[in-house]
């Protein structure tokens, strides 16, 4: 009888534990898009009035941090780019097309600020509008592909909002292609 009463509990908190992983991986499209701007804030120098943190400019050595916040595929060809930025020894010897593949902030400019739009969803595809506040108060927006798979939204592009055809994904595919780096 107390072997049986163990065995039940122990199951049950086996699948208590089991629900709360499924709870906390059911995460919202805009969750997932703000967790991921969120860090990259975090990471990232910010115009906050005085001046630019040069130590601060480590997103490309965390971003392991949120690789459950992107496609496999997508964190791949990232963690490629990253890496390969990380060893350049001098700025000098620098490859801009690698500096510049980072879908997060898009321009040249430092920013203030992020809030994120409300989700479209259609079927296991979502669209999250991201609007960045340039340093000079200028706002842009940015479109975030997220792809359902396996009852978990992932990252799967970035957009602008009036690009046609292929995304960001599409692009740094291509440009590691042409580098022989994939």
């Amino acid at each position: 009888m107390l072997k049986n009463i163990f065995a039940l509990c122990l199951c049950l908190i086996l699948i208590a534990g089991a629900l709360s992983a499924v709870q906390a991986a059911e995460k919202t499209p805009e969750q997932v898009v703000d967790a991921c701007y969120a860090w990259y804030f975090k990471n990232s120098p910010v115009a906050d009035g005085k001046g630019q943190d040069a130590g601060k400019n480590d997103f490309r050595k965390t971003f392991s941090q949120v690789k459950e916040l992107f496609q496999p595929d997508l964190y791949s060809m990232l963690s490629i780019v990253f890496a390969k930025v990380n060893a350049m020894k001098s700025w000098k010897d620098n490859d801009m097309d690698l500096i510049d593949a980072q879908p997060f902030n898009p321009t040249q400019v430092l920013l203030k600020k992020y809030a994120i739009g409300n989700a479209e969803i259609k079927g296991v595809k979502a669209t999250v509008p991201v609007t960045l506040t340039l340093e000079r108060g200028k706002k842009v927006i940015r479109i975030v592909e997220l792809t359902k798979k396996d009852g978990v939204w992932r990252i799967s592009d970035f957009f602008w909002p009036d690009q046609k055809g292929s995304g960001f994904s599409t692009e740094l595919k291509e440009m590691l292609k042409k580098k022989k780096l994939i």
